[in-house]
């Protein structure tokens, strides 16, 4: 008659099985962290394929563009929040938490907000607009993305209508509007560029650190991360975002993470990109300060790689292919996930 396992070869062989069966969320929360999200739109959740990989894979939703302001309230005083309920409840049905994304930001603003020409005016709307919509969703979400892109790449402040017409004084407006409605949830500063050392992450630390000194409610910051395949982009990340959370002293997230490929994406690329995506999961992993990592969809059949200008000839950003196969990339982030912490050496070929 064989002998019993030994009960820690029992509990180890469990682990084992649990790793190699388990879905990103269940493996990096094994790992110490909140969640590995996506985010999501009604015509994700309709889709018979889509909707099964985000119940099983994800432990987080980020409202992809219906909570954004040319969504929420294209015609003035008439709010729209029926598709970002229908996200936020499929969410909350399914045991996820949800990110809002996002109350502040320079694209998508309706033409009725770029022709407001006072500060007065633009400070009433902004209050308003924060107001109504945060409480609206309140005790529901997890946090928010307050103010997107601020600042451009070299570290000065987009000139966005809000900028114009209040200066930084928006951005102190709009914490403390969506704290006054909401103060329990998690308030971000959302922007891109700030995965790497350079003058853009310094004016995020910046702004951050003062915010804190004023007492302005804030309290994570997110780095969308949207990278190209094999450009350099990416050694060195794990080290800014230690900068910028022991900088700050706020929480980090990776809320936006995709890598897009060159046209034509082919075998060689495909094996790149999962290096990519190995190496900026990892170097989440190897902050503590690092919350959890969004990626900004599910299939590239459904991506803003396509729809954008800036991203022509782009494409092939996420882990399942148009078909909702998965890609090496989807074993590239496991393999993050798994090494702990440790980044990857970059190799390439």
């Amino acid at each position: 008659m064989p002998r019993p396992l030994p009960l820690l070869l029992v509990l180890i062989h469990l682990l084992l099985f649990a790793l190699v069966h388990a879905s990103l969320d269940s493996a990096i929360k094994l790992s110490g962290k909140l969640y590995f999200g996506t985010a999501l739109d009604p015509r994700h959740l309709s889709d018979t394929r889509c909707e099964p990989i985000a119940r099983r894979e994800f432990g987080s939703i980020t409202t992809e563009n219906t909570l954004k302001w040319g969504e929420t309230q294209r015609v003035r005083g008439n709010f729209t929040l029926e598709d970002a309920e229908t996200v936020v409840g499929w969410a909350m049905g399914a045991g996820k938490t949800v990110r809002g994304h996002a109350l502040v930001w320079h694209g998508g603003v309706p033409d009725w907000v770029e022709q407001i020409q006072t500060a007065e005016e633009m400070r009433s709307v902004l209050q308003a607009h924060i107001t109504t919509v945060v409480s609206r969703f309140r005790g529901r979400l997890y946090a928010w993305d307050v103010v997107n892109e601020v600042f451009n790449d070299d570290g000065s402040w987009r000139e966005s209508v809000f900028f114009r017409l209040l200066g930084a004084e928006y951005v102190r407006l709009a914490f403390r509007a969506a704290n006054a409605a909401d103060p329990e949830v998690k308030l971000y500063l959302n922007d891109y560029h700030i995965h790497h050392q350079g003058p853009k992450l310094d004016a995020v630390i910046r702004l951050a650190q003062d915010l804190r000194a004023e007492g302005v409610p804030i309290h994570g910051i997110g780095s969308q991360t949207h990278l190209v395949v094999a450009d350099g982009n990416t050694p060195g990340m794990a080290q800014s975002l230690q900068h910028l959370a022991t900088s700050t002293g706020l929480e980090i997230a990776l809320t936006e993470v995709d890598v897009r490929i060159p046209q034509p994406a082919n075998r060689r690329k495909l094996r790149e990109q999962h290096g990519d995506y190995e190496y900026t999961v990892a170097a989440c992993l190897a902050v503590p300060q690092c919350v959890g990592v969004t990626v900004w969809g599910i299939s590239d059949r459904y991506s803003w790689v396509d729809d954008s200008e800036e991203t022509r000839g782009y494409d092939a950003p996420l882990m399942w292919d148009v078909r909702y196969v998965k890609k090496l990339a989807y074993e590239g982030a496991m393999k993050g996930i798994e090494g702990r912490g440790r980044a990857p050496r970059r190799r390439r070929g």
